[in-house]
């Protein structure tokens, strides 16, 4: 599952725009209070396989995109918080 917001933004910057859009990210293991679905089990932690799997998604995306992904592990909610369910 993924949750992401509008990131506080009408549009992305433009293919020509000189500093890419900087987006954070990061793998949740729990429920966070703001959690948005009631009708799926908890979150569980990401296997290191899946978060190398997501990370090379991201990777694409930075290619072909004007946008950076960042890891982050800080309490506040990132840009794109990745879940993991059992369902």
């Amino acid at each position: 599952m993924l949750r992401a917001d509008n990131f506080g933004r009408d549009k992305w910057p433009t293919a020509g725009a000189d500093a890419p859009l900087v987006l954070s990210y990061q793998f949740e293991t729990a429920a966070r209070a703001d959690f948005p679905w009631e009708n799926v089990a908890a979150p569980e932690a990401f296997r290191a396989a899946d978060q190398a799997g997501v990370r090379a998604a991201l990777d694409q995306f930075e290619a072909v995109l004007n946008i950076e992904f960042v890891e982050t592990r800080r309490e506040s909610d990132a840009d794109l918080s990745f879940y993991r369910s059992p369902d």
